[in-house]
């Protein structure tokens, strides 16, 4: 490559991001030809499953990097020989051992939490040699490309948070264009939306607001508020609707759920047919994964028909803190929560609360039917927890709570719009909005807030709000959408505008 060609690499970690980068190049190539633009695969599924899509950035002559060649190495059959060469030359590189600790964890068919249980075993030789292994393609990537810019989707997956970490070190410019979680807008950050920096903090917080914009935050307040609705419609929010209601009707979609899950089953026996070599890591087990899926099917048909209904009433004379729990594994929370696991963490700050308070956990429909046996039992055994269903609507819950704690949910972003104290365990985007500038720790957290000590106001999440809605775009629909691959799409423009 010549080095003296400026050139950008798109990192994308799922098809749809790749197909959004795919209609970028194309514009930025008819606009400036004398860049050179590379999409980077962070992920396996792509280059295993997705062979149309590699063949359709052939024809159009967009290039692209992969790890597939290092996929198949990491299928030998014997235990790797791990080279204490590599991990101190990262230790140098990042001069953080936690910082290696906290990428080790964003690797989410490593540390897939009950998904575990589904995917293919691997011993802890071969986990640290992966590691490795991703972090040397990352950095050498970067070396090769020699990118003058990195713009990346999201923060998800091991590569994309390396390639971030890497990027800061070489001081190459790194934009990520993330969700605000407020309707369909998304915006981009310089610090790859985990790190708050005081800039950044400084410039939603000093900036003027026009009238115009001012009205607009005030309409989607008030209606927030008012409706009671999510900040954006989530996946979670689809599949409480989506939820049968026992009705008679609702046979029907039983049976159809159930020839679906079956031809899923059925299409697996040939699903790898194509793939030369055998899988033994960094897969599913499809055995395993379709026992899941009819397990968690009968599951959820038993929580819908009111036979099996393993939660608590929300209703409670303590004073009660909320917590709203995230899907496992989520990219973003695998990201932001610095390694540590949610589970855990409730433990913790639940047995922080003094007695005559409790906390009130929500459980996420998409972990309904996937949790490991116990599971609800070891929250009920404990007096000062109650596991709440995730039909309940958190809005009903507010006003009374004394306070809202999480890692980096959707629901702590709402939190600080309904005014309520609010404390951050990881870093979302909008940490700099919550009560984790005024309290050290969650302990002072849970004294200051039974005893209303934090003084909250909506001004700064409002500034943010008004942040997003002038500084951000608003893509208009669903990120998985088709008309998001558009060369006319909102999010494809803004990445063109980005780079040229």
């Amino acid at each position: 490559m010549n080095k003296n060609q400026d050139s950008i690499l798109f990192v994308a970690d799922q098809p749809w991001q790749i197909r959004i980068f795919m209609a970028a190049v194309e514009v930025i190539n008819r606009k400036n030809p004398d860049l050179d633009c590379v999409i980077l695969f962070s992920d396996y599924y792509t280059f295993l499953h997705q062979e149309e899509l590699m063949r359709e950035l052939d024809t159009k002559k967009i290039k692209y990097q992969t790890m597939s060649h290092l996929f198949r190495e990491w299928q030998d059959k014997s235990e790797p020989v791990l080279s204490n060469e590599l991990r101190e030359k990262f230790e140098k590189l990042f001069q953080n051992v936690d910082l290696l600790s906290r990428l080790e964890k964003t690797n989410p068919w490593i540390f897939g939490d009950e998904r575990n249980s589904y995917y293919l075993k691997m011993s802890d030789s071969w986990k640290e040699k992966i590691f490795l292994d991703t972090l040397e393609w990352s950095l050498q990537t970067i070396v090769d490309v020699a990118p003058t810019l990195i713009v990346s989707l999201e923060r998800s997956t091991l590569p994309n948070n390396a390639i971030f970490e890497i990027s800061k070190i070489m001081n190459i410019p790194h934009r990520c264009l993330i969700p605000a979680r407020i309707d369909n807008y998304w915006y981009v950050r310089k610090d790859f939306g985990r790190q708050i920096t005081e800039d950044f903090a400084r410039e939603v917080l000093e900036r003027d607001i026009s009238a115009d914009v001012l009205d607009q935050v005030n309409l989607w307040v008030d209606k927030f508020l008012s409706q009671k609705i999510g900040s954006y419609r989530s996946l979670e929010e689809e599949m409480i609707r989506e939820l049968p209601q026992g009705d008679i009707s609702d046979f029907f979609a039983y049976l159809s759920e159930g020839f679906k899950l079956a031809k899923k089953a059925y299409a697996r026996i040939f699903e790898r047919r194509h793939i030369t070599f055998k899988i033994r890591r960094l897969e599913q087990s499809l055995l395993k994964l379709t026992y899941f899926q009819f397990r968690q099917f009968f599951l959820r048909s038993l929580f819908s028909l009111h036979i099996w209904r393993p939660f608590e009433k929300s209703e409670t004379s303590e004073e009660y803190f909320l917590w709203a729990l995230h899907a496992r594994p989520e990219g973003s929370v695998l990201a932001l929560n610095n390694g540590r696991d949610e589970i855990e963490q409730v433990l913790s700050f639940a047995q922080n609360l003094p007695i005559g308070s409790v906390l009130l956990v929500k459980e996420n429909i998409e972990m309904l039917g996937l949790r490991k046996r116990g599971f609800y039992k070891l929250f009920s055994k404990n007096d000062r927890i109650r596991i709440i269903s995730p039909e309940e609507n958190l809005a009903d819950l507010v006003p009374n709570c004394a306070g809202i704690i999480g890692i980096s949910g959707t629901f702590l972003l709402e939190g600080a719009i309904y005014g309520k104290p609010v404390f951050a365990l990881g870093d979302p985007e909008f940490k700099f909005l919550l009560s984790n500038g005024s309290v050290l720790n969650e302990k002072f957290f849970i004294s200051y807030a039974l005893s209303k000590q934090i003084v909250t106001t909506t001004e700064p999440v409002k500034k943010y709000l008004a942040y997003v809605f002038e500084v951000g775009f608003d893509l208009g629909f669903s990120m998985f959408d088709n008309r998001a691959f558009s060369q006319e799409s909102s999010i494809v423009k803004e990445i063109v505008k980005l780079v040229t």
